[in-house]
């Protein structure tokens, strides 16, 4: 997929990914039926703040910790596990 074939509505949700080489937290946007996560310039120092940051934007897009978890993994929402990073770091 690329820019051209983005719906007008995607679905999509934003999702902490560690980076090693930077040693900081690095909030990413997911969009449905992209292979790759759109990097953002928000980073944060630890795994709890870039949860809490995520959830923040995620919540006015009516997404739950559980449901976008499961979506940035690429699982239906409801199912179990947390953020793993998946094929979408």
């Amino acid at each position: 997929m690329n820019a051209a074939m983005l719906s007008d509505t995607p679905r999509y949700c934003f999702f902490p990914v560690h980076d090693p080489d930077a040693g900081v937290w690095q909030v990413r946007i997911v969009i449905d039926g992209m292979e790759a996560a759109i990097g953002t310039s928000l980073v944060a120092l630890t795994s709890d703040i870039a949860m809490t940051v995520a959830d923040k934007l995620n919540r006015p897009l009516g997404w739950t910790r559980e449901s976008w978890t499961a979506f940035a993994d690429g699982r239906p929402p409801g199912g179990s596990g947390g953020v793993t990073g998946g094929a979408r770091s």
